[in-house]
């Protein structure tokens, strides 16, 4: 009976283990495109990435093409909030995706990028 729980625990390591890691090397390799804000008309603009476990959906407001405000609309992502935020600010201050990744957050930085390019690169509503 211990051989089977053991089994049990070493397989369902695995299967979390395969989970947690499956697609971490692509999005890490992902590029971010360049956007040209001096052609981005004023607007709101949506986008998303969504790559195995990560999720992200941004809203971003975009004035005299200034970069305004990004705000998440939706994050699989949760428990990343202060991330979220320290890649969000450095956008926004560097009013560019050529940023920075946080620091040890390399896949959730590269995934909220991503989705910010999605929705420069969609038409405003």
């Amino acid at each position: 009976m211990l051989k089977y729980v053991l089994g049990f625990i070493v397989v369902a390591i695995l299967v979390m283990g395969f989970f947690v890691t499956n697609g971490l090397s692509e999005i890490k390799a992902m590029s971010i495109g360049r956007v040209d804000l001096s052609t981005l008309r004023d607007g709101v603009y949506s986008g998303s990435f969504t790559k195995n476990r990560w999720l992200y959906s941004v809203s971003v407001t975009v004035k005299d093409h200034k970069i305004v405000d990004i705000k998440l609309t939706d994050d699989k992502m949760k428990g990343s909030d202060k991330v979220n935020s320290e890649q969000i600010k450095r956008v926004i201050d560097n009013q560019s995706l050529g940023v920075d990744v946080v620091s040890g957050a390399t896949v959730n930085s590269k995934a909220l990028l991503k989705a910010i390019e999605t929705a420069l690169k969609s038409q405003p509503r």
